[in-house]
């Protein structure tokens, strides 16, 4: 009988837990068992309905073919809140190198829109730490040290705003060829491209291979011919 109660409380406290002042909450305690509707136990946390969630926590990965949050539909916030999602690769030397490259990604939203990502840091990934689809936001983001790059926003319309993405295995910021801006960031000491297509303005830009974003305010670069 005191099982039996103990299983009903959880089940009535738990989901109420997650979903405190109408935002979802994430963190490694509720990952063990699924942190709202839609996920499942373990990792990626699997954000699959529109709306605000919060990080709480630090999220560890510890695979590099691990994805931390994986987001399945369009229209999604999501506050880091000041914590990070660490993985364990590590990147350094005069010449870029990472420790391990993978499949993992700190958040995979790559086929979707309208997702608002800020304030926290992505690093040690292996693959790319974040990945958005069309009309993104991104702001207050620090990505660094991941093996495949730092940012990809490759879907024209996304903004990111305060970005810093150094020391990446691949390119810092990719904003392929659409119409994407990132502004009042810097980018360096990543292994290819500090900043890969899109505009950019008021961006530092130094110890990349190279940079190729289309200046529509000063930047600063390495030489005057990496900024556009």
């Amino acid at each position: 009988m005191r099982a039996t109660v103990l299983l009903f409380i959880l089940c009535v406290v738990i989901p109420t837990v997650h979903a405190s002042d109408g935002v979802f909450e994430i963190n490694a305690d509720c990952a063990v068992f699924g942190c709202f509707d839609g996920d499942t136990s373990g990792l990626p946390v699997t954000i699959s309905n529109p709306g605000s969630y919060r990080l709480t926590g630090n999220l560890s990965i510890n695979s590099v073919n691990q994805t931390a949050i994986s987001v399945d539909t369009d229209n999604v916030s999501i506050d880091l809140n000041g914590f990070a999602l660490i993985g364990i690769v590590t990147c350094s030397g005069g010449t870029l190198s990472c420790s391990d490259s993978g499949s993992g990604v700190g958040i995979d939203a790559e086929t979707r829109a309208n997702i608002s990502i800020r304030n926290g840091t992505v690093s040690g990934m292996g693959n790319v730490g974040i990945i958005v689809g069309r009309y993104a936001r991104l702001e207050e983001i620090t990505v660094s040290q991941n093996g495949g790059g730092g940012i990809e926003a490759f879907a024209p319309g996304a903004v990111l705003h305060r970005i810093t993405a150094s020391e990446n295995g691949g390119t810092g910021i990719g904003l392929g060829f659409g119409l994407s801006y990132v502004m009042d960031s810097t980018a360096f000491n990543n292994a290819a491209q500090g900043v890969m297509g899109g505009f950019c303005g008021n961006v530092l830009m130094a110890g990349n291979l190279n940079n190729s974003c289309t200046a529509i305010a000063p930047n600063r670069c390495d030489t005057a011919t990496q900024c556009d």
